[in-house]
């Protein structure tokens, strides 16, 4: 396998985790654990980010 081909299946395999997060928010039963599964998805997002960049080779503005 490609590493760019690995880098894909990580990039869906975060899509996947990102929409169980933000499901797991809609249902949180308070606004702590709202705010702390909102820290994750954010964390998630920046790590997607990263390995974009990684693909294109090189830094992209937030």
């Amino acid at each position: 396998m490609d590493w760019r081909e690995g880098l894909n299946r990580i990039l869906r395999l975060d899509e996947q985790e990102l929409a169980l997060w933000e499901n797991l928010m809609m249902t949180a039963p308070n606004e702590s654990m709202r705010r702390m599964l909102r820290n994750a998805i954010a964390r998630e997002r920046e790590e997607m980010r990263m390995i974009r960049e990684l693909m294109m080779g090189g830094p992209m503005d937030p």
